[in-house]
Order: C-alpha cells, then sequence, then structure tokens
C-alpha cells in the first residue's frame, strides 16, 4: 500500500533476513526445508491424513468431538486438509466460506463478515447480538464478529458444518459452524519456510519450525506475514486504494507427562494494517456530487437542500478505478488468543477434556463512506472486546462400545465496547460546519450451558444420535447516542442514554438417523 510502502520493504527485509538464517540453520542440521506441497509427508502428525482409497483423499475429522472419517459422519460437513488449502490459497475464514458448497460470504471488511450457510445469513447488527453461524478455533467459540476472521497459516484442517450443531459445540450454531483447528507440536523435528511474491505489490511469506524439546515436550513456532497494494487505484495519482497487511505469529507447546495426560497451550498475535475498502456509485452514469453550476444535474438527481460541491464527480465506469477524498483511511486490528487445554483419560477409552480460552481485539478505523473527492461522509469506528470461555465435557468415544456418548458443560463471558460517528462535511466540505453522528455501545454477555450427545449403532451400518442442549444467556448494555450539525441529515443537537438486560433460556434438541451401505458413502437425515 503506497502510504506504507517504505515501513512494508523494511518489514519484510528483515523478515526475509530472518528467514534466510532459519533456513541456513535448518540446513546445517541436516534438516532441508520443503516446498508446501510436502504436507503429505507428515501425515502422521495430522489427523486429516492424504491416505487415498480409490483415489480419493480420506481426510478425518472431530465434527462430533471425537476424530472418525468423514465419510462415517452423519453430519452435512466440508472439510479442508492443510494441503488443499495451500494450493487454493485459502487463507482466511471468509476465502472458507467461498469454497464450501451451499454457503457464501458478502463482507465490506475484515471486521464486517457475513456468512451465509443454506441461506442463513450470520449478519448482527450493533454490539449485542451473536451470529447464528458460529466460528470456533481450536474448540474456542469466537461469538464477536470482530474477532472471527483471523490470519489462516499453519493450519491442521478446516471444516464447515451445516445445520444446527449447539448439542456437540454448547454454543448457538442454529444455521452451522466453521471450526478452523490448527496445527499442533509433534514429536518430530521439523520446519518449513515460504516466500513468495506479485503483481500490486504484493508480498508473503510464512513457515514454522517444530522442535521435541524431551520426549514427553515439544513446541512450535509459526508465522505469517503478507502485504499487497490493492487492486483498486486512484484516477488522479494511480497509486493503490485498499491494500492489505497482516503480520501474525504463534507459538504452542504439547506435554504429554504420561500416557493419559496430556496438556496444549497455545498463544496467538495478529496484527493487521490495511487501508479501509473503497466505496462508490452503484451507476457511474449517475453523478456522485454535483457542482452548483450543473443546474441541470442537480434537477435530474439531487434531492432539494443537497450541498452544492465545487465539482461534478461522476465515478469511471472503470471496476479498478476510481477517486475517494485525501486523507488517511485505514482500518488496524490487533487480536490476541490463548488458549489452554488439558485432556485426561480417566479410565479406558473415557475421556475428560478441559478447553479454556481468552480472545482479545482492537479495531480502530475511519472510512471514507461516500467515495468521492469531497468530503461528504467519513465513517469512523473504535472497537474493544473480550471472550473468556471455559468448556468441559466428559465422553466415552475412544470405547469399543455401541453406545457412544458425550457430556459437556460451557461457560462464556465477553464484553465489547464500540464508538461509532458518522462525520458530514468534514473541513468545511461544501461550505458547512461539521456535522457528527455518534453512537457509543457497551455490552457485556455472561453464559453457561450444559450439551450432550448420545449415538447408538443399531446394526453395522445403521446408527441413531440425540442430542440436547440448554443454555441461559444474560446481556446488560448501555446506548449513548448525540449529534449536531447544521442544514444536513441531523437539523439539531440531540442526546439519547438508554440501559437494559436481558434474559433468555434456550432448550434445543437434535435427532439424527445414519445409514451407510457402503464404506465410502453416508445417508442421514434428522429432525
Amino acid at each position: 500500500m503506497p502510504n506504507k510502502k517504505k515501513k512494508d520493504y523494511a518489514v519484510l527485509q528483515t523478515i526475509m533476513t530472518g528467514v534466510s538464517a532459519s533456513a541456513i540453520s535448518l540446513c546445517l542440521l541436516g534438516i532441508s526445508a520443503y516446498a508446501q506441497t510436502s504436507a503429505s509427508t507428515e501425515a502422521n502428525t495430522e489427523p486429516a491424513e492424504d491416505t487415498a482409497i480409490f483415489g480419493l483423499e480420506e481426510i478425518t475429522i472431530t465434527a462430533q468431538r471425537y476424530a472418525r472419517r468423514v465419510q462415517d459422519a452423519p453430519v452435512s460437513v466440508t472439510a479442508m486438509t492443510a494441503d488443499y488449502m495451500v494450493k487454493q490459497r485459502i487463507n482466511t475464514a471468509d476465502d472458507v466460506i467461498q469454497f464450501t458448497p451451499g454457503a457464501t460470504f458478502v463482507g465490506f471488511n475484515k471486521t464486517q463478515p457475513e456468512y451465509s450457510i443454506r441461506g442463513i445469513s450470520s449478519r448482527t447488527e450493533g454490539s449485542s447480538l451473536e451470529s447464528a453461524i458460529l466460528t470456533v478455533i481450536d474448540d474456542v467459540p469466537i461469538s464477536k464478529d470482530i474477532l472471527k476472521n483471523p490470519a489462516m497459516f499453519d493450519m491442521q484442517r478446516v471444516e464447515v458444518l451445516r445445520g444446527p450443531q449447539g448439542t456437540s459445540f454448547g454454543r448457538n450454531a442454529s444455521a452451522g459452524l466453521v471450526h478452523l483447528v490448527t496445527q499442533r507440536p509433534t514429536f518430530d523435528f521439523s520446519g518449513r519456510i515460504s516466500a513468495g511474491a506479485g503483481s500490486h505489490e504484493r508480498y508473503e511469506t510464512d513457515g514454522y519450525i517444530n522442535v521435541p524439546l524431551s520426549e514427553k515436550l515439544a513446541a512450535r513456532v509459526a508465522y505469517n506475514f503478507d502485504t499487497f497494494d490493492g487492486y483498486t487505484e486512484s484516477i488522479s495519482t494511480g497509486k493503490g486504494l485498499d491494500g492489505q497487511q497482516n503480520f501474525s505469529i504463534r507459538g504452542s507447546l504439547l506435554f504429554h507427562p504420561t500416557d493419559r495426560l496430556s496438556l496444549y497451550f497455545k498463544a496467538e498475535y495478529n496484527k493487521d494494517d490495511d487501508e479501509a475498502p473503497v466505496r462508490r456509485s452503484r451507476n457511474c452514469e449517475i453523478p456522485q456530487v454535483i457542482a452548483g453550476s450543473d443546474v441541470a444535474l442537480r434537477d435530474q438527481f439531487a434531492p432539494p437542500g443537497h450541498p452544492a460541491w465545487a465539482t461534478t464527480f461522476f465515478d469511471p465506469c472503470d471496476p479498478w478505478k476510481t477517486e475517494i477524498s485525501q486523507g488517511d483511511f485505514f482500518i488496524d486490528r490487533e487480536m490476541v488468543n490463548l488458549t489452554g487445554e488439558i485432556a485426561w483419560e480417566i479410565a479406558e477409552g473415557y475421556n475428560i477434556t478441559s478447553v479454556t480460552g481468552y480472545v482479545d481485539g482492537d479495531v480502530d478505523q475511519l472510512q471514507d463512506a461516500h467515495g468521492t473527492p469531497e468530503n461528504v461522509l467519513f465513517q469512523r469506528g473504535v472497537q474493544t472486546a473480550d471472550i473468556f470461555t471455559e468448556e468441559i465435557r466428559i465422553d466415552n468415544h475412544s470405547t469399543d462400545s455401541r453406545l457412544r456418548w458425550l457430556a459437556g458443560f460451557m461457560y462464556l463471558s465477553d464484553d465489547h465496547d464500540w464508538f461509532s460517528e458518522n462525520q458530514f462535511f468534514q473541513n468545511g466540505g461544501a461550505g458547512r460546519p461539521d456535522t457528527r453522528d455518534t453512537k457509543f455501545t457497551t455490552t457485556q454477555t455472561d453464559s453457561i450451558g450444559i450439551f450432550g450427545e448420545l449415538s447408538y449403532d443399531l446394526t453395522s451400518k445403521l446408527n441413531v444420535t440425540v442430542g440436547a442442549r440448554w443454555a441461559r444467556d444474560e446481556k446488560d448494555g448501555t446506548i449513548v447516542h448525540t449529534a449536531f450539525g447544521f442544514g444536513g441529515p441531523i437539523a439539531r443537537s440531540k442526546a439519547v442514554i438508554s440501559t437494559r438486560r436481558s434474559s433468555s433460556l434456550v432448550a434445543t434438541r437434535r435427532i439424527l438417523l445414519a445409514f451407510q451401505p457402503l464404506s465410502l458413502s453416508m445417508t442421514h437425515g434428522k429432525t
């Protein structure tokens, strides 16, 4: 992106220097860096195995919270392996949705993702609502939209489940669920580094190193850096208008003190330095702003009281070229994700799992919301959010019993502060003073849930599964709405303060009947 190009080159040079040193060190240790397609050589470290059966890839998933072949799972699921995601350049949760049959993605920027599965949208308005499509990262549910789609790197697999999933994951997922699973440390010494460059000033590099520290302790560090100038250009300067840049790093530890006990810890940092997305006219034949001298245009297109601008502006009929106001428009986001897991096999085939998660994020943004050279409307936004979750579940999924069961408890607490402001006629645009419309909202959520499933093999080919979930959510929130201005959308000053508290109880159930006549096929129905 033009205004950060020197910074980008400096950061890239620093990273590439470190990359080169790491590569040399690996070679001296006798470990050769290999291409991204070598994921299949690490099949023993991934549940998503690259084993071919009649030319089909065999993939193991955990859609019902335990490992099984995707062909054997009585749920509608799309699974993507690490190798597949690298080859298809799937780098975000948004990309995952676009590659999923029956799902669509619409998003204005990284902080406003909108997924749709089977025609049901995940769209939410305001800080108090939660999506019908749940995003889960390493078994930690993400309840806030601004934290849903971090950069995806060093992934193990991704699962997209269609339909209700609350009886397996303990949170509301009435339309579906997106589960992002990162790679965990293994007890083999390995590493990989990749780098690339492309058009529009695109540069990228990512990699990892995995080190067994002892027979019981292993560590893994992975990173990602990418930057590009954007596809949309300014018609006056030729510079990119919608560039993006991301730096992410993740460290994880896996400890096996005994054969029946494992402890896992992950810490991840994500930082996005993006230019704000560009808004433009839907019809390039209609002027966006009209000068006072263009009487005919004003009579035809401008509503009464429309301000007179210095020049008339038509958006060019070129999808990759436009013009916006002068200024620094940006979306900056920082996220921290901490996850801890304790898995204990208390008896042969019986397991207790505890997953603790903490996610914290901040967003600061300013964008030209009208998309013209004139200062018509800017939008300012500052958001902070944090999520704490604790899940405890017990199951017998590792037994050979025809009756398999899962029971769990979920606690979630989140806080979300959101400042938003519409800024009209900045710096005296159209000869009018600044006009502001400001909202500040705060929301706190406390939620508890109990969930479980029973699965019974009626025959070797026929299975029935029943599940249920009970949840209680309590939300507290405050909205402060103020505005001032003259002669524009807001004619007078106003201030509105409202406080709300809500409590809800939810009970859901699910019944699945699955029939598997062949080892590579599954037919199922549910209510």
